[in-house]
């Protein structure tokens, strides 16, 4: 997630003048603060164990879908005809 966080704010600061770095970083720290207490709020309602296993269990299917959705892409050594 840091890489996308770098990127976000180097796309926004390119679009916009250097000096509204401070409310970039305003807003940041204020959707930090939302996550982690949302974050906080779920881990704190559940058994850890049960959400972890159920956290993997999401992770075991979404890998497992993932390569599916490669099979519709053509190759590019295939000619589409329409």
């Amino acid at each position: 997630m840091g890489i996308t966080k770098v990127v976000s704010v180097s796309g926004f600061l390119a679009e916009v003048k250097d000096h509204y770095i401070l409310l970039v970083w305003a807003i940041d720290m204020v959707l930090l603060i939302l996550a982690t207490g949302i974050q906080s709020l779920i881990v704190d309602r559940f058994d850890r164990i049960k959400l972890l296993a159920g956290v993997l269990l999401v992770f075991v299917i979404l890998y497992a879908v993932l390569p599916l959705t490669f099979l519709s892409i053509p190759s590019q050594n295939q000619s589409v005809t329409h």
